[in-house]
């Protein structure tokens, strides 16, 4: 990949490591997607140029880096945090890097609308930009230089090591009490080292257990707020179907006084006309009468 990135690219396909196969299968060469993994496949003389620019329409590449919710810049577990790095990671914060907020991106509705706006891929995956993207290639070579370091810091020590116990073989076979001496050190230090080690797993214990306990206080307040919307939607479902026997109890209030007005109505109705129809009789038979 170091060749492909060094000279300017005829196609998509030389922008890809030799005989390349992602996780999902072979890459399609028809959606492009420059993926992290492939940084740690690269080597240090690969990492040392930038990723180009390639002429293409906006949005036929996409560059992401971690998945939604998951650090940026994940240093290390047994390296320190050094301030005189000039690629240390940066103090700007960016939300979709938040691993506080992984219960947030759980839900659909968010994920689908950070999809449709362009945060992030299909896959879940935080898209960033070139710039963005070269910056965290160079993450990625500082963390292989530093592992080149450490190494040969290793192998520098354990020559020094060998070399210092010659000596000391030296030096014990001319000398016995220096040898009872060293033997005491020894025995120190192997003191020394086993109470170091109870330290650090008693520590590494303790940050056990508050991580637990942080998982577990979340876990709770996840299940608390699920139980609390639990019960307001059981409350509103209940006051809806309140209502709505409230409703239909009206109505047929006012269906039987509208049926008690219309019955009262008709007989009125009746009664008049029966009257009427008297009226109209007396008349015939005053008519008669008279005649």
């Amino acid at each position: 990949m170091s060749n492909n990135l060094l000279r300017k690219p005829r196609s998509m396909g030389n922008l890809l490591p030799p005989n390349y196969i992602s996780d999902e299968g072979r890459f399609d060469l028809n959606l492009p997607r420059i993926r992290p993994a492939w940084l740690m496949n690269e080597s240090i003389k690969s990492l040392d140029g930038k990723f180009p620019m390639v002429p293409a329409p906006t949005g036929s590449i996409v560059f992401y880096t971690t998945p939604l919710g998951e650090k940026l810049r994940q240093m290390p577990k047994d390296r320190e945090f050094d301030l005189t790095d000039p690629l240390r990671p940066s103090h700007s914060y960016n939300c979709l890097h938040d691993q506080h907020l992984q219960v947030y991106f759980r839900s659909n509705d968010i994920r689908k609308r950070m999809v449709d706006e362009g945060f992030i891929t299909d896959d879940g995956y935080v898209k960033c930009s070139l710039k963005e993207f070269n910056e965290y290639r160079q993450w990625i070579r500082k963390l292989k230089l530093d592992e080149l370091h450490r190494e040969r810091r290793q192998d520098e020590k354990q020559i020094e090591e060998a070399k210092k116990n010659r000596l000391e073989r030296i030096a014990l076979e001319r000398d016995p009490e220096l040898l009872e001496i060293l033997k005491r050190r020894r025995e120190k230090k192997r003191e020394e080292a086993k109470i170091h080690q109870k330290r650090i797993k008693r520590e590494q214990e303790r940050l056990r257990k508050l991580e637990e306990m942080d998982r577990q206080r979340r876990e709770n307040f996840v299940e608390i707020r699920r139980k609390t919307r639990d019960r307001i939607q059981i409350k509103r479902d209940l006051e809806r179907e309140r209502l709505r026997k409230k409703k239909c109890d009206d109505e047929r209030k006012d269906h039987k006084i509208r049926l008690r007005i219309v019955r009262k109505l008709s007989l009125d109705i009746e009664q008049r006309l029966k009257h009427l129809e008297e009226r109209k009789e007396e008349a015939k038979e005053l008519k008669i009468k008279k005649v």
